[in-house]
């Protein structure tokens, strides 16, 4: 649901992914850096309640528009469904209000 609603992909195979997955965030976020992950981490915890680790990784050379910001979800018997929806709109959000450049944006709406 959350790879659909941004236009992303799984980390892995789905026939690899059972209970934590690698999740693709939208490339609109710009994530360049693993302060850019602790940011968005922390502003996702703050301002909308969703507790995610989020981890960066470079591009390899040649690739464009690639995908460089990962969320790490798990699927628990304490998480409940809502929990993913107010994460795929909070990350909406922060696409839809423009923020591209994560460190920069979020430390400016500090």
């Amino acid at each position: 649901m959350l790879a659909k609603a941004w236009g992303t992909s799984l980390g892995s195979p789905p026939e690899m992914c059972l209970s934590v997955v690698m999740l693709g965030l939208p490339v609109g976020l710009g994530s360049s850096s693993d302060s850019d992950g602790l940011k968005l981490r922390t502003h996702l915890r703050d301002g909308s309640g969703v507790e995610v680790p989020i981890y960066y990784r470079a591009p390899k050379d040649g690739e464009i528009n690639a995908l460089t910001g990962y969320a790490r979800i798990s699927h628990q018997v304490y998480n409940v469904v809502d929990e993913y929806y107010r994460f795929r709109d909070a990350v909406n959000k922060l696409v839809n209000d423009g923020v591209t450049y994560l460190c920069r944006s979020l430390m400016s709406k500090s």
